[in-house]
């Protein structure tokens, strides 16, 4: 397995296949990135420095054609917690056959005051829902991708997938900033079929799980 700090987005170099899917995440990152370097600015302060801009505007992690078409090999697939959309939008325009619901759909607006306070507008078409509509599809792989951290929504997701006859389950997060305890106390107890470090923020430890048989 890949050391973290090799996984920090600013070492990633984007692949040829990352044009195979519509990222401007991906690509407005890589263009900040090469202005860093060309400047010669200490890289994990810049990246720090914008990180909010980035995770208002797309999403928490960022999408590469890796992670992505990893994820997408278990579609068709539910996303809890799509926030933005942005990972269900990339996922949709690589084939994956996906649907994504969020308590809190983001609108046309930022507004830290009521709704969505995380991301400023959705990318791809995200359901009202809770955690409980992953009972609605049990024959799609759950996907929690950064469920909010010292909350139990992500628990509450799995069991009400499990109890309506799900298999199988992809996780991506930090387990340290991500979920909480009981959460990832369900998950050490599943069988893990994929497990890989992630391109991910300075100081972020993120990784991919995808469980099965649960």
């Amino acid at each position: 397995m890949m050391n973290k700090s090799s996984c920090s987005i600013g070492n990633y170099v984007p692949l040829a296949d990352d044009s195979a899917v519509y990222n401007p995440y991906l690509l407005e990152l890589s263009e900040y990135l090469g202005a860093l370097r060309e400047a010669g600015g200490d890289i994990n302060a810049g990246l720090l420095d914008k990180r909010h801009y980035f995770t208002a505007k797309y999403a928490f992690p960022v999408p590469t054609i890796g992670v992505l078409n990893a994820v997408k090999r278990h579609s068709p697939i539910v996303e809890i917690g799509a926030g933005s959309g942005y990972w269900a939008m990339c996922l949709h325009g690589l084939g994956a056959d996906i649907v994504a619901y969020d308590k809190f759909p983001a609108g046309g607006s930022f507004d830290p005051s009521g709704g969505n306070a995380w991301f400023d507008d959705c990318w791809f078409n995200v359901i009202d829902g809770d955690e409980t509509s992953a009972s609605h599809h049990p024959g799609r792989t759950l996907f929690l991708c950064w469920p909010p951290a010292e909350n139990s929504m992500a628990l509450s997701a799995l069991e009400s997938y499990l109890s309506s006859g799900g298999k199988k389950m992809i996780y991506i997060g930090d387990p340290a900033s991500s979920a909480d305890v009981s959460f990832h106390s369900v998950l050490a107890g599943l069988r893990v079929i994929e497990g890989r470090r992630t391109p991910s923020w300075p100081g972020i430890d993120e990784i991919m799980l995808v469980c099965e048989g649960v």
